[in-house]
């Protein structure tokens, strides 16, 4: 550090050594593409029309500060820089639980730029993994997500997709999303923060599944809500999901994975076109029935 402690005048700095510069050049260009592409498709995913750059993807430092936590930018610089394995269950339990709070507050474009910095960091790390540190290790990215999403308008969702957390919790987003649609039209009440969310900031995965989830079809009836298309084909397939999930203890386990991509559902889902919903609801209708 350099600098006069007595005027508060202060500049801590840190030398990195044996940095290899095709890696430096490597994380550069990266953060460069991430930052002039995904950055603009993720906003657009969830429903944000911005094209301002980002301050916290702007830079290496400022990602890993705000992914990691500002006591382990060095530790973790360091650790980019040697090519060396970073881990990212800090930035899902960071993001689940900024979430929940925002959602509570009912700041929804503040939801918004906290996952749009989490698939960014994504699209980096999944970036970091295969191009520097030359090891495959997916990771559920945005076009992850806008594919399943097409599955779900579709009605094609099936038991099979949801084997983990994370698309079990994305799925139950799009579904409660839909569902709240109605709900709101003939009740003037938002479904997840009238019947789910009054449990506050202890929001869990089990209280989605048991007073969100478990609660549509019963309600659905007794307002008359005439639900129909994809939500009644895919509602099973997802009841049977949350019964394997709590029985290899996935809602307890990956909870931050499942919180994360339920609230990337919930504001990503796009009604489908009536058409489309009248289609597939004679499909499923006499079935459910």
């Amino acid at each position: 550090y350099s600098g006069d402690l007595s005027r508060g005048n202060m500049h801590v700095r840190m030398m990195i050594e044996d940095v290899v510069p095709t890696v430096a050049s490597k994380l550069e260009k990266i953060i460069k593409n991430i930052n002039s592409r995904e950055l603009l498709r993720i906003r657009r995913a969830l429903g944000s029309e911005s094209e301002q750059p980002f301050y916290r993807t702007q830079s290496l430092p400022v990602m890993l500060s705000n992914a990691y936590g500002p006591g382990y930018v060095w530790s973790s610089l360091q650790a980019v820089f040697h090519r060396q394995p970073i881990k990212i269950d800090r930035l899902y339990r960071g993001t689940a639980r900024r979430l929940i709070e925002l959602a509570n507050k009912e700041e929804h474009w503040g939801m918004v730029e906290e996952l749009t910095f989490h698939y960014v960091f994504l699209a980096f790390y999944d970036d970091y993994q295969r191009e520097v540190v030359k090891r495959e290790e997916r990771v559920k990215t945005m076009s992850d997500w806008n594919q399943l999403l097409t599955y779900y308008q579709r009605g094609e969702i099936t038991f099979e997709q949801m084997e983990s957390a994370e698309e079990l919790g994305f799925i139950t987003g799009l579904l409660l999303k839909q569902f709240s649609h109605s709900y709101h039209h003939k009740t003037k009440k938002d479904f997840v923060k009238h019947r789910v969310m009054k449990f506050g900031s202890t929001l869990t995965p089990e209280m989605i599944w048991k007073y969100g989830v478990l609660r549509c079809e019963e309600l659905a009836e007794q307002w008359e809500m005439g639900l129909s298309g994809n939500y009644y084909k895919i509602l099973p397939h997802l009841l049977l999901g949350f019964l394997e999930a709590d029985k290899k203890s996935l809602l307890q386990s990956d909870k931050d994975r499942f919180m994360t991509a339920f609230w990337s559902g919930y504001l990503m889902y796009q009604k489908v076109k009536r058409s489309e919903e009248r289609r597939v609801g004679k499909e499923c209708r006499s079935r459910w029935s």
